[in-house]
Parts: C-alpha cells; sequence; structure tokens
C-alpha cells in the first residue's frame, strides 16, 4: 500500500483522538491477554493452534531404551544410557524428549580463543568441559528423533511421572530464568519455509558440575532464541544461567569453523522497509499504533518474532497485502506473562512468498517505556524497544513517528519535526526520517532549546537541555551545600544506587550559585561543532543535516541514535560542579576528563554504530571502540597533543588495570572481539576497557603506524583509509573481516612485518590475542663531531610469544623545543635489538624516548 494512504490513514486515527479529547490517554487500554483473541485468518488460527500444541506437549507414554548411544552436535558430544521418553507430536513430528538415566556431555571448542574463554569462565583451566547428568530435556526438528529411534524399538504404555515433573521444571526455569520462549522458535521452525538448512537442536540439563544449561544448535544463530540482546549469528552456543545471569561459555567462532561446516548466511524472515508509529504518551503509560510495511525474505512467512518491551501488551494484530486493497485481515499473535517468558510473535493471516510486501498494523500499551523523575522530567528507558521491530541495529528503515503528549511537554525525536499542532490539551508532534536508519528513539520532557548550523558541516546542530530538575539533583545540591560527612561510599554496602551513594558520601561544603544546565548549551554546542568538523574530515559527511543532543535525566549515562544523542545530567554542568559531585561519587565512578569526552563518543556514533553498523557482538568495537578514538581525535585536535597523551595514557591505564573486587587484569579477560562476553565472575567490568579502550587503541595503533614524519599531513594515508572504509560499508552492517581488508588495501611498505603482504600479523595480536609487551629503553646519545651525533645501545621488548611483531617509533627529547619522531625499529619476540645509528641535527637531544606519543599498547615502557 502507498505511503500516502499509510499517512492518511493514520491523519483519520490522530484526528480522532484529537476530536476525542485524546481518547487514546481519557480510556484506559483493556488488559492485553497472554494469546490473541480469535480471527478471521485462517493461516494464524492454524499456527495459533500449532503453537498451543507446542506449549501444551507433555511426555506421551512413548519411551526409546537406549544403551551407549552418542549423539555429536557441533562441538558437542552426548553419551546416553537410560530411556528417553518423547513428548507428543505436533504435526506428526516428534519435536522432544526427556532422558532419565547416566549421561555425559563433552564440549570440544573449535578455535584457540573459544578454548581459552571456556578455560576462564568455567574457573577449571581445562580447554573443554566435559560433565555427567541424569536428566535432559531435548528439542529438536533436525532428525534427533530418526537418531534415537536408530536400533532402539519405540514402546508405549502410561507417561511417566518423573518424566512429565522433569520436564515440567525445564518449563519453569525457560521462564522464570532464560525468559525466553523455545516453543516460538520451534513454531518458526515448523511453519515458516525459510529455503535454508532446517535444525535446531536445543539440550537442557544441570549436570553434576555444571550449573543449569543449555547446548544449543541453530542454523538461524543465537538470535533465533533471544537469550540475548547481543545479536549473533553463530550456531552453535553453550549457555550457563547461574543465580546472577545467563552467560556464553561457548559460541562457535565464523573464523575457526571447521571445514565444511555451514557457514552463517541464513537470510532474516523479513526486511522492514518504513514504520509508521502513533505514540500518545499519558504519564508514564504509552499506548500505540504502529504499522509496518515489509518485504518476506523466505519463500513462505507465518510467524513473525518481534522485539517489544514486555510490559507493552499487543492489543491486536492486523495484516494486508496490496492485493487486498483498503481491507485489514486480522492476525494473531503469542506474548506470555510480562515476567515470564514474553517474546512477542505476530501470527500472519495469510501466509507471505518470498520477496512479497504487506502491511503490519500493531496496537499496543502499557507502561515503563518512561519513568518520572520529577518536575517534568523523564527517563527513556526501553530506546529499542518501545515500538514493536524487527531488530533494532540490524534493520535500516524509514520512519514518520506521531506523539500526542500533554500540553508543556515536547518529544525530540530522530529525523526532522515536520508537523507541530495543539488541541484539546494535547501536543501533537510528527517527525520524519526519510533516510533509512537502523533503529528510532525519542526523548522527553519540558525542554529549552539552542538551534545552530555549523557553516563548516552545514549540519543544524540543536542542543536541548531540561527546563526541570530530576529529584536526585536536589538531594545532591542539599548534601554539597551542608558541608556534612557520612563516610566513604564504600560504607554503603555496595545497596545503593550511584546517585544514593553521592549523598551518602558528601563531600567538600559549599556549591556556588546553584546548578543551571542551561547555561551550559552554548558549551555543549561548542564541543558538538568540534566533533562534528573533525570527524567529517577524516570520516566524510553524514547522510542527514540534524542532530540533536538532548540531555536525560540519567546521571552519567550516554547514547546514540541516528541525529538524536542522549547526554547524561553531569555533562550539562560547569566543571566546578562536576568537580565538586565527583568527590561524592564512589571512586572510579566518573573523571571529569570522561565526562567531558562523553560528548565526542557519542556524537562518534553517528558514523560508528548507525552509519556503519556492526555485524555482531565480536564487531562491536567497530562501534564502541571507533567511537572511542574517534573522541581521542576530537581531543587532540580540539584541546592539543597533550590533550591526546593523557587520552591514550588513562585508555592504557583502563585496559591494564585490575578493578577493584576483580580477579584478573581486564586485558587478561580475552580479546576485542569476545565483546561482550568478556564479562564473567572474576572481572565483569572487562568489556568496556577492552572493547571501547583497546578497541580505540588498535586504530590508534594503526593511525602511528601510517605516520608519514615528513608529510603536511602526516596522518592522511590512515585518514584515506578511514575514508574508504566509511564509504564502502555505508548503510550496512560491517564485519572485523571487512575492515581488515580495506586496512590491507592501504597497508605501506612498513605495516608488512610479517612480510605476506597481510595485516594478519597486527589483528592476530591486537583484536584476536589478549598479549601486551613492555619495553626497556637502553639508548644513549652522543655527540661525533659537530653537528653529527650517535644514538647507540639497545631496545628490548619484554612478556610477549616468540612471534610477537612491533614497529616502535623512537623519539628525539629536545626539552623546551619540544619532542621529533625520528623513525623506529621493528621488534619481534623478547629480548634486545641492538641499535647503532648516526645522525646530523640542529642540536644535541636531552633523550631517547620510546613510545613518546603511546603508539604502541604497552604494560610499561622504561
Amino acid at each position: 500500500m502507498s505511503e500516502p494512504f499509510l499517512r492518511s490513514l493514520l491523519a483519520i486515527v490522530l484526528a480522532a483522538c484529537v476530536s476525542a479529547a485524546s481518547g487514546l490517554a481519557q480510556q484506559p487500554a483493556p488488559p492485553a491477554p497472554a494469546t490473541s483473541p480469535a480471527t478471521d485468518g485462517v493461516r494464524a488460527t492454524r499456527t495459533r493452534a500449532i503453537y498451543d500444541a507446542l506449549r501444551a506437549s507433555r511426555p506421551d507414554g512413548r519411551t526409546v531404551a537406549v544403551a551407549g548411544l552418542e549423539i555429536k552436535r557441533n562441538a558437542f558430544t552426548f553419551r546416553f544410557d537410560g530411556t528417553f521418553h518423547l513428548l507428543e507430536p505436533v504435526e506428526s513430528a516428534t519435536f522432544g524428549a526427556v532422558f532419565l538415566g547416566k549421561g555425559s556431555f563433552r564440549l570440544e571448542p573449535t578455535s584457540e580463543g573459544e578454548k581459552q574463554h571456556l578455560a576462564r569462565v568455567a574457573g577449571t583451566g581445562a580447554a573443554q568441559h566435559e560433565d555427567t547428568f541424569e536428566e535432559m530435556v531435548l528439542l529438536f526438528l533436525d532428525g534427533t528423533d530418526l537418531d534415537l529411534a536408530t536400533g532402539a524399538k519405540v514402546a508405549t504404555g502410561p507417561p511417566s511421572p518423573t518424566a512429565a515433573a522433569s520436564y515440567q521444571r525445564f518449563l519453569q526455569v525457560q521462564r522464570e530464568q532464560l525468559h525466553t520462549n523455545f516453543q516460538l522458535r520451534l513454531l518458526e521452525e515448523l511453519v515458516n519455509d525459510a529455503a535454508w538448512q532446517r535444525g535446531v537442536f536445543l539440550a537442557f540439563f544441570d549436570g553434576a558440575r555444571t550449573p543449569p544449561a543449555l547446548a544449543a544448535v541453530d542454523p538461524r544463530g543465537c538470535d533465533a532464541l533471544r537469550m540475548t540482546s547481543n545479536w549473533s549469528r553463530e550456531r552453535a552456543f553453550f549457555v550457563v544461567k547461574d543465580a546472577d545471569d545467563v552467560h556464553f561459555w561457548y559460541a562457535s567462532d565464523p573464523r575457526k569453523l571447521p571445514p565444511g561446516a555451514a557457514r552463517l548466511s541464513a537470510p532474516d524472515w523479513a526486511d522492514a522497509e518504513h514504520y509508521e508509529i502513533l505514540t500518545n504518551i499519558d504519564g508514564d503509560r504509552v499506548h500505540g499504533l504502529a504499522i509496518i510495511r515489509l518485504k518476506s525474505q523466505v519463500p513462505q512467512l507465518e510467524a513473525l518474532p518481534v522485539h517489544l518491551l514486555p510490559s507493552l501488551r499487543i492489543i491486536g494484530v492486523e495484516m494486508r497485502r496490496p492485493s487486498d486493497g483498503d481491507a485489514w485481515t486480522a492476525g494473531a499473535f503469542v506474548q506470555e506473562a510480562a515476567r515470564e517468558d514474553p517474546d512477542a510473535t505476530l501470527l500472519l493471516p495469510h501466509a507471505l512468498g518470498k520477496e512479497e510486501v504487506a502491511e503490519i498494523k500493531i496496537e499496543y500499551a502499557g507502561d515503563r517505556v518512561l519513568e518520572p523523575m520529577g518536575d517534568d522530567v523523564f527517563a527513556v528507558g526501553a530506546r529499542t524497544i518501545w515500538y514493536p521491530n524487527l531488530g533494532p541495529f540490524r534493520d535500516l528503515a524509514t520512519y514518520r513517528l506521531t506523539f500526542q503528549v500533554p500540553l508543556g511537554l515536547q518529544v525530540v525525536a530522530t529525523g526532522r519535526e515536520v508537523e507541530a499542532s495543539d488541541a484539546d490539551q494535547r501536543h501533537v508532534q510528527v517527525w520524519e526520517s526519510r533516510t533509512p536508519i537502523r533503529v528510532t528513539g525519542f526523548n522527553y520532557g519540558d525542554f529549552d532549546a539552542l538551534v545552530e548550523r555549523d557553516a563548516t558541516t552545514s549540519t543544524e546542530l540543536a542542543i536541548y537541555t531540561t527546563k526541570g530538575r530530576p529529584e536526585v539533583l536536589d538531594y545532591i545540591e542539599a548534601a554539597l551545600r551542608s558541608g556534612n560527612r557520612s563516610g566513604d561510599a564504600s560504607d554503603t554496602g555496595g545497596n545503593l544506587t550511584p546517585q544514593e551513594e553521592a549523598v551518602a558520601a558528601l563531600g567538600r561544603p559549599g556549591l556556588v550559585g546553584s546548578i543551571d544546565p542551561s547555561q551550559l548549551a552554548r558549551s555543549a554546542l561548542v564541543d558538538a561543532m568540534n566533533a562534528g568538523r573533525i570527524a567529517s574530515s577524516y570520516f566524510g559527511p553524514l547522510p542527514y543535516d540534524r542532530v540533536a543532543i538532548t540531555q536525560q535525566s540519567q546521571w552519567s549515562f550516554g547514547q546514540s541514535w541516528p541525529g538524536l544523542i542522549f547526554m547524561p545530567y553531569l555533562a550539562f554542568l560547569a566543571n566546578m560542579h562536576r568537580m565538586q559531585i565527583g568527590e561524592l561519587m564512589p571512586r572510579g565512578f566518573f573523571s571529569d576528563a570522561q565526562i567531558e569526552q562523553i560528548g565526542y563518543h557519542e556524537y562518534a556514533h553517528q558514523w560508528w554504530g548507525h552509519l556503519v553498523g556492526w555485524e555482531s557482538y565480536r564487531d562491536v568495537w567497530i562501534s564502541e571502540g571507533f567511537s572511542e578514538f574517534t573522541a581521542g581525535l576530537v581531543a587532540e585536535h580540539a584541546k592539543g597533543r597533550a590533550a591526546a597523551d593523557t587520552f591514550w595514557a588513562n585508555a592504557r591505564d583502563a585496559i591494564v588495570m585490575t578493578p577493584r573486587g576483580a580477579k584478573i587484569a581486564n586485558y587478561k579477560a580475552g580479546p576485542v572481539s569476545m565483546g561482550h562476553r568478556l564479562s564473567a565472575k572474576d572481572n565483569p567490568s572487562a568489556p568496556n576497557a577492552i572493547v571501547y579502550s583497546k578497541g580505540a587503541y588498535i586504530l590508534h595503533m594503526l593511525r602511528m603506524l601510517m605516520w608519514e614524519n615528513q608529510s603536511e599531513r602526516p596522518d592522511q594515508r590512515f585518514a584515506a583509509m578511514m575514508l574508504d572504509f566509511v564509504q564502502a560499508h555505508a548503510g550496512k552492517t560491517a564485519t572485523s573481516a571487512d575492515f581488515e581488508a580495506v586496512v590491507k588495501r592501504h597497508m605501506t611498505p612498513q605495516m608488512d612485518a610479517a612480510g605476506d603482504g597481510t595485516m594478519d600479523w597486527f589483528f592476530e595480536q591486537w583484536l584476536y590475542g589478549t598479549e601486551i609487551p613492555s619495553f626497556r629503553n637502553h639508548l644513549t646519545v652522543e655527540r661525533v663531531a659537530g653537528d653529527e651525533y650517535r644514538i647507540a645501545g639497545t631496545v628490548e621488548q619484554l612478556g610477549v610469544s616468540a612471534d610477537f611483531r612491533t614497529f616502535m617509533p623512537l623519539y628525539l627529547d629536545f626539552g623546551k623545543d619540544g619532542m621529533a619522531r625520528l623513525g623506529g625499529v621493528r621488534l619481534i619476540g623478547t629480548g634486545p635489538l641492538d641499535v647503532d645509528i648516526k645522525l646530523k641535527l640542529p642540536a644535541k637531544p636531552k633523550r631517547v624516548v620510546l613510545n613518546a606519543h603511546h603508539d604502541v599498547l604497552a604494560l610499561d615502557v622504561k
């Protein structure tokens, strides 16, 4: 259906709401049931019945006794001696069983990186994991039923109460601990013709040495089970659920798949092309209507998973195709209890064929999208799932957003505001994003605005500061004025929020003047201009000409959406206030320099994460590490070399430090390529230091490797490489391998350290490895005659493997006359390298310096 028709439809809906004095707000939405009402779509009715049967299936009395049965799936090997109790078939397919008896399990990772990670998180130090079990629940659509029947006879009899109880315990863990709906994944496999390798296999058990665990193989990847928001398409993974969280002990490494293994290229079920979203806000309650124009990516699509905040309950679903004219057909949906396994899936009234276009209309209502913070200040919490979508950060689409809010409040959203009006105590705004973007969002409250166009980049910058004050700020200011001190933050026992800890750990007395963030809008504008100009000069222009920077009530947390940046409250306070409040905060909570650079980092996400996306958690450093590097680049150009040196010194400290309470240093937790999986009990905070800071250091080291000292712009080769990467992957999701290929295209002879014409040596060390060297400088300078000097001695690399390669720049320190880059030495493995060179200089250097500008990430340099 045409876009003009969609707009007129929502215009009618909106007009009806306004004329009825905001009917959506005044009439409470009916409570949405866990299951949808009856539908006149025959397909949806049938699909619903299949789901209900999957949900209701239990051991039906059929059993298979086995002795020494071995089943291998990817990196998993299972051995069974006992009895399988089969679940009641659905659609003539036996899809599950409960095993009772004696079983063993072995996980053998396929890559060295995964072996090291498993040894760390399992706490055994072993490169594989073995365990035994007496119960296991299997769910499968990969032919496992045939494996069970091989050489064994299916017996029938009354269902086993023990098997039934075991399966019930599994369902309880699924709902209350894993919070995901495995039956929906099976439903998709049964009713959607993916034209792709089928083969879901799920094995759930509680081992003798392992907490409740899931060994899974899914041709659609980890994402299909919706167990994590950090999506991945790795087809095999081992998940352990302890008292704290869900931990991925193993995932198949796409770089290290064994020969003949299937590659991860299963298509998405559908591609969203356009979203039309009507949102009514009343207090902290949201009532929405979304129309998604999409195109099916598979030959038969009947069950469509969507991402949606669990507390937003679906009320109804309808669909129409171009052949339907103006007629909508009711569909169905599945959305279980919000606090259990609430994954939402739409059941379409008609099956869609490959490349077939349709519009899906979804009505929903609920709370927890917004949190009132006092004085017309709100926190927007559900930034990616406040509307039903097919995958935030993954699926590019255009958007038209219509908001109804109370008079006196406003929305600042992605895109541009194209309409605004007031009627019947409601303020109506319409925002459009005509360039496809990865995610849409908004900030909400009562704002002051400062708008100015940057003549250099032609970008319109809009700074929005809150007129109201979040309640916590009143407490903080009162604490500052009181001058009392109730103890160190460590005395709080870890049970308070950072804001409450700040109040509990009162700092120096006296706050000069009241806190007025609007006074700092001009400073935020200047920072944004600096970031935009410098980033544009290296990475090219943005595809949209407006960026809104909005103050949010979250204390020190920033985030960036396409054309919309959420800046923490602290970033809009004066340096004096930040310093005073900083003394109240727990040690390490933030530094003044870090707060100043949050704006640079978040602005950089307009390129890294939005213009260029990332393929999986293994590639998320392309978003976070690249943005952190850009913050350092902006600091260098805006504030000078000293500021950049401080930035990289701080980054190095973050990488090598052992945080309070951690058992290992951040860099020992694993490589950048492991992403968020680096978080574990021995060091929960490692991902930030490694993905952000070490990821940034990778770019910094490449820049210094490509540095041309005699050039008017010494980093011009690096800038050309980065621009090439952006132009090649704008509007796409990039992988680390994509970036490696671009780096290879721009290699200089100096970068070919391994002599094979590739940069494999560099990325194996820094992206996929964990080693960090130390260096020792034993170089001296002496005059030979006249203006000729001799530099002699040794440079030594320590603490790395025999093939670890480094190009270490040498600098001459001329004291007040500055530092000059001399060149560099190639180091391989450990041990001293003799240096003996003669050269003419204008004056005698005070000394020879290694790593003067943190050119190479090092544990220490002496």
